[in-house]
């Protein structure tokens, strides 16, 4: 639900509203940390991924619903906000909500952010554009609903249906937005472990980089699943280029031009290369084996996609402080 009305936040440094821990905000100067630390577990890590490639989409007449569906993962939404769907955005809004959260112990499904620090952390400039976009990605995240069937250690397995994200929000004149979880969702948030997430991820510009976005997400998801693991840092391409939603398959290529270079694997390269401030990157064979100049020089696709990609950190977080125990959902 959604009430316009006059409020006033306390401001402390940097202008950001005093309920928000600077060091989570802004550094001294403006500027935003490299890292913050958020949530991660199943369900959450999926939902960027169910636009990606492979997903499938069902109508429901009766019920004016179309529900986007990829695994064990299904996202329902009214057919009024269809045209716009999930977008890179809606999940933007979900990682200010997730590191708001985080900050706070995840004691309260009530979450408190505000305009500006979305602006600051996403890079925009346009107040009135990133007004509008927040408001929808909210009508968004309030109407829309997850099934999913989370899977754990030991045989753990739950079935979560309806489960809308948020239950009720305010979004103020003066900027503030103000969130609560539902209950099912907030039982999810608890349950799940924190890790850092590189703050570029929500300064890609989507436009012109499709696919940087669900790269990033993908890679820094891989490094904490897998930590002190040999594959802590190495993830394969046929991975990668599964969860990019606008890069063709190789079969549909084919059927056209037949320029494999042109529509996969440069679109590919390029998105990978603008998150050098993130982390720098280089093709590999399993195990982290270099590349000859000979395949380096002429890559094919069937090579491409054998092929592995290894990730060296600008600076990543040694380990948190404290370590988030994550309990199961319910408990």
């Amino acid at each position: 639900m959604v009430e316009q009305k006059e409020a006033k936040a306390i401001k402390s440094a940097y202008n950001v509203p005093s309920y928000i821990n600077p060091a989570l905000t802004l550094n001294p100067g403006g500027s935003m940390p490299a890292y913050s630390k958020a949530k991660q577990g199943q369900t959450i890590n999926d939902l960027p991924m169910i636009m990606a490639s492979g997903h499938e989409i069902t109508y429901n007449e009766k019920a004016n619903t179309a529900t986007f569906t990829r695994g064990n993962l299904s996202f329902t939404m009214p057919d009024s906000i269809l045209p716009r769907g999930l977008r890179v955005s809606t999940n933007k809004l979900l990682d200010v909500l997730n590191i708001e959260f985080t900050k706070n112990g995840g004691k309260s499904p009530k979450i408190t952010t505000t305009l500006d620090y979305y602006m600051a952390a996403c890079g925009l400039k346009d107040r009135k554009e990133a007004r509008r976009q927040v408001s929808e990605e909210l009508e968004t995240l309030f109407t829309g609903s997850i099934d999913t069937i989370e899977t754990g250690a030991g045989g753990y397995k739950a079935s979560f249906s309806g489960v809308r994200i948020i239950q009720d929000y305010l979004f103020m004149k003066d900027g503030t937005i103000e969130v609560t979880y539902s209950d099912k969702y907030y039982d999810l948030m608890k349950g799940y472990s924190s890790f850092f997430i590189p703050m570029q991820l929500l300064r890609i510009n989507s436009h012109k980089n499709p696919h940087s976005y669900f790269l990033l997400d993908k890679i820094n998801i891989q490094k904490d699943m897998n930590k002190n693991k040999p594959n802590e840092d190495i993830i394969s391409v046929k991975a990668l280029i599964s969860i990019c939603p606008y890069l063709p398959t190789y079969e549909d290529v084919m059927l056209g031009n037949k320029n494999v270079k042109d529509r996969i694997i440069k679109p590919f390269e390029r998105d990978m290369n603008i998150l050098r401030p993130t982390f720098t990157w280089k093709y590999c064979h399993s195990k982290g084996k270099p590349l000859t100049k000979k395949e380096a020089a002429d890559l094919t696709y069937a090579q491409f996609e054998r092929l592995m990609v290894q990730i060296t950190w600008n600076d990543y977080p040694k380990k948190a402080k404290t370590a988030d125990k994550a309990e199961k959902p319910g408990k």
